[in-house]
């Protein structure tokens, strides 16, 4: 699987990545596309770093082509940029993100979630909430 994340928050990209890893694995592809200058350091700090491949590019330079893709940035203000920019240039709309919870989260079956939704682990969601899109809950 390919795994597109938009925007670049190393925390953020640390817990995805982590639940994305326990939920279905290592041998994933992650490509970094960047609205802002891409820099060298490193993605994020995780320990099961090599059980991704990682690409780092230029949103100019990317095709808007993606098998999973994840915003990945935290910081509300900083967010909403981010979601804009690739709105404007790729025309990404919210339910095109995919949604996902780190398997140490709880959420009730009654929870109605929207779409481009992070849910990190040891949350816990009681039923009958609402939960609009691209919202990060951590």
């Amino acid at each position: 699987m390919h795994i597109h994340i938009l925007g670049k928050s190393n925390n953020l990209i640390s817990l995805l990545l982590d639940a994305y890893y326990e939920r279905f694995g290592g041998g994933n592809e992650v490509t970094l596309v960047m609205n802002q200058k891409v820099g060298d350091d490193p993605p994020y700090e995780l320990e099961k770093l090599e059980a991704f491949k990682f690409n780092k590019i230029r949103s100019t330079a990317w095709d808007g082509n993606y098998q999973q893709l994840a915003l990945g940035v935290i910081r509300v203000p900083t967010k909403t940029k981010v979601f804009k920019h690739f709105l404007k240039s790729h025309n990404i709309q919210e339910d095109d993100y995919f949604s996902l919870s780190h398997p140490k989260s709880i959420i009730s079956r009654e929870v109605e979630m929207g779409s481009g939704i992070f849910v990190g682990p040891g949350s816990i969601i009681s039923p009958y909430v609402t939960i609009g899109n691209l919202v990060t809950i951590n």
